[in-house]
């Protein structure tokens, strides 16, 4: 009986190590495609003034792409986390007599209340900026000096504006559905420690 337990606690111990090496890699090719995608948009602003509009419908279905393969790895690696918890951490425990929370704690102990909010919040910001804000800045220093005849313009290249408006509304669905701006635990977070350095600035300038 106890091999048995020692030979099932061995497969969970391998199936642990190979989910962690599926993460890692999974977070390895999220990082590949940003920096890819970083990249476009360092040459875009290198080349502001001379883009087409074939570029810029490009760098909307280059974000779209991007963020649609980065939110899609990001709830795989979720899934994986999940397996972990959930399939792994608990009858390893009950094997080992211990608490489901002091095994793998990268995964099942992962808490840290002071620094989890802001940093969502931070990854949100991110998120928004790099594959919404900064395509929209470049459209819009596109577009600004043919704003007079901007109707002509649209009828020249009816695909290249269905494709960017395809773009940015797969853009805004993917931003609001997976890093939604409107959750509201991370800005209170944030706007009490602001106010708690503000305080304690007060206090320091008082003395």
């Amino acid at each position: 009986m106890e091999d048995e337990r020692k030979k099932y606690l061995d497969y969970l111990l391998a199936d642990f190590a190979s989910i962690k090496e599926e993460i890692r890699r999974r977070s390895t090719l999220q990082r590949f495609v940003l920096v890819g995608f970083l990249t476009v948009l360092a040459f875009t602003f290198k080349e502001m003034y001379a883009l087409t509009a074939a570029w810029t419908t490009g760098l909307w279905v280059s974000s779209f792409l991007a963020l649609l393969f980065y939110s899609r790895e990001s709830l795989e690696i979720r899934r994986l986390g999940y397996i972990i918890r959930c399939r792994l951490a608990i009858p390893a425990a009950q094997i080992l007599g211990v608490g489901w929370k002091d095994l793998f704690h990268s995964e099942t102990n992962q808490g840290a209340p002071k620094i989890d909010p802001i940093t969502k919040l931070y990854n949100r910001l991110f998120k928004w900026l790099v594959f919404l804000g900064l395509p929209t800045v470049v459209t819009f220093n596109f577009i600004r000096p043919i704003l007079c005849n901007l109707e002509d313009k649209v009828s020249e290249h009816p695909l290249e504006v269905f494709l960017s408006v395809l773009a940015l509304g797969g853009c805004l669905y993917l931003l609001s559905k997976h890093a939604p701006l409107c959750k509201c635990a991370a800005w209170v977070h944030l706007r009490q420690r602001v106010v708690h350095s503000w305080r304690q600035y007060r206090e320091r300038n008082e003395r």
